[in-house]
């Protein structure tokens, strides 16, 4: 539902609520006879509010809330990776079926407020941004994947964060334009608790250990930026900014080891802190009023920090990014083709790397990595009734230098090892050598009414999950479909639809544990119909 309007003659405001229930999930848990891969519930609501104070001040705003609960995604071993007879592991034939003795769950209820304010001056433009967010996420599964009990995680992570920014901006639209700005973020997350039991439960002869984590991490970061664009030349503009920014990190807490022999007792006491400098440059020119043209070179950094649920992993380090890039945006035969392409040069240093220590995840820095890569997308008015949209994207990606990577090595019995050893020269985990999309849009007039008719494909060569490229997403084409009929007046809608029709099964996921590699699906196949009303 969704509904916007005028409240007073300075009061505007708009909601939107969304609530998903799914009746069966795409798979079963044949070891509990429970759903697997079902959202038992999804409800968001989000709502923005408009104040107009004065003349020249306003008010923005903005609240969100969501709660769900689901069992997607679930997870199961990869079949080949270790043989079916053996563990007692089960590899389904429906790839969305799973058989452990623990019925995943994910849990979350997360919320937010900000509120901005703008006034506006003879010259300059003072704007205060002020945000709230809470997040609680529990969740339970099984480490071991199997219907015998033996590994089971559970933990509740929860995180508050509030930020504060404050800007003053040029608006005389002079051949000058600036923005200078402070900024500060506060985040509290923690674990409350984190257990990892082995052998259970607890008080069986089967018990092993368990191990508790009551963590806090805090992160407090402030920065000052500035960024000006000055038209040196007709259609000719130059833009630079500088951002400096301090962080400081740090990770307090125990962790408790209990056997059959009694239990132990850990201090975990971490803080980092770095000071980093960033910058960006572009030069722009217009050719024409429809065509763009740009070169740029801009420095990040994204934050370094700890893995809580592995406190004796070392801190990782910040990863910082080179991005050199060329492109137009353009507007073509008056405005019916849309067409702009783009060809860039990362280099990353310290790249931020995602392994699993047992049946925890972690993040580790690779040494360095770099990346070629071309986009282009585009948009086509055919006629009146037909228009096409797609792009590509091609890239290669490479770790120049990973010498102390996680490399997984296949077993006889087709398990998989972990140990250090070399990356370099392998490709970056999650980025496929190409994407394709295309698709088309067709409108047709009826006596009672409009139809559309919507179609589009994904196509992606594949990409490996981790550093080592021991698991590999095959190619894959995502087809998606809808056809809707409006009514004469607008007031009624009604959509068919299908996702994903060709029913690839393409990993979300991919994890390398001793007893067998896991996967985890997104959505398969799923159509339906969908009655919109509008009043």
């Amino acid at each position: 539902m969704y509904a916007s309007g005028p409240l007073t003659d300075n009061v505007s405001a708009d909601i939107t609520v969304s609530a998903r229930h799914q009746g069966d999930g795409y798979g079963t848990n044949l070891a509990t006879g429970k759903d697997a891969y079902k959202t038992d519930h999804d409800i968001a609501v989000r709502s923005k509010w408009l104040f107009q104070i004065g003349e020249a001040t306003q008010a923005r705003l903005a609240l969100d809330y969501k709660n769900s609960d689901s069992s997607d995604p679930s997870f199961a071993p990869i079949y080949g990776t270790k043989a079916p007879a053996s563990g007692g592991l089960f590899f389904p034939d429906n790839p969305y079926d799973v058989k452990t003795d623990v019925n995943p769950y994910h849990k979350i209820k997360a919320g937010g407020a900000m509120l901005r304010l703008d006034h506006e001056f003879d010259e300059v433009t003072l704007t205060s941004i002020t945000a709230y967010r809470q997040m609680r996420y529990t969740t339970l599964f099984d480490g071991d994947i199997s219907e015998t009990p033996f590994v089971d995680v559970f933990y509740k992570q929860n995180d508050d964060q509030i930020s504060q920014e404050i800007q003053i901006a040029s608006n005389n639209g002079g051949s000058l334009e600036w923005i200078i700005g402070g900024y500060y973020f506060d985040l509290d997350g923690r674990y409350d608790p984190y257990i990892l039991n082995v052998g259970i439960p607890i008080d069986s002869p089967a018990f092993i250990f368990q191990r508790k984590l009551d963590q806090k991490s805090i992160t407090r970061s402030t920065a000052g930026y500035v960024q000006a664009s000055y038209e040196f030349l007709p259609d000719t503009t130059l833009t630079g900014g500088f951002r400096y920014t301090t962080e400081i990190r740090k990770l307090s807490g125990t962790t408790t080891t209990t056997t059959p022999g009694g239990a132990s007792v850990v201090p975990n006491d971490q803080s980092d802190d770095y000071s980093v400098p960033t910058w960006r440059i572009v030069l722009d020119h217009k050719f024409t009023d429809d065509v763009m043209g740009y070169v740029s070179y801009n420095r990040g950094f994204k934050s370094g920090g700890y893995s809580p649920a592995a406190p004796n992993v070392v801190a990782y380090l910040p990863e910082y990014l080179d991005a050199y890039e060329a492109g137009f945006k353009s507007l073509l035969w008056g405005g019916r083709v849309r067409l702009n392409a783009e060809a860039y040069f990362y280099k990353y240093k310290d790249i931020q790397v995602n392994t699993y220590d047992g049946t925890v995840g972690v993040v580790y820095n690779g040494a360095e990595a770099e990346v070629y890569g071309i986009d282009v997308d585009f948009d086509a008015v055919v006629s009146d009734r037909v228009k096409v949209f797609g792009g590509f994207s091609l890239i290669d990606s490479e770790f120049t230098s990973f010498p102390l990577a996680v490399i997984a090595t296949p077993n006889p019995d087709g398990t998989a090892s972990t140990a250090p050893g070399s990356a370099t020269g392998n490709k970056i985990q999650l980025t496929p050598d190409a994407t394709v999309s295309l698709g088309v849009a067709l409108n047709f007039p009826l006596a009672e009414g409009n139809l559309d008719i919507v179609v589009n494909d994904l196509y992606n060569s594949g990409y490996f999950t981790q550093t080592d490229n021991f698991l590999e997403q095959p190619s894959f084409h995502m087809l998606n479909g809808s056809i809707t009929w409006t009514s004469p007046n607008e007031a009624y809608s009604l959509r068919l639809w299908a996702d994903n029709l060709l029913d690839e099964q393409v990993a979300g996921s991919f994890t390398v544990a001793a007893g067998a590699s896991v996967i985890g699906y997104q959505r398969p196949r799923t159509f339906g119909a969908t009655l919109g009303v509008n009043f």
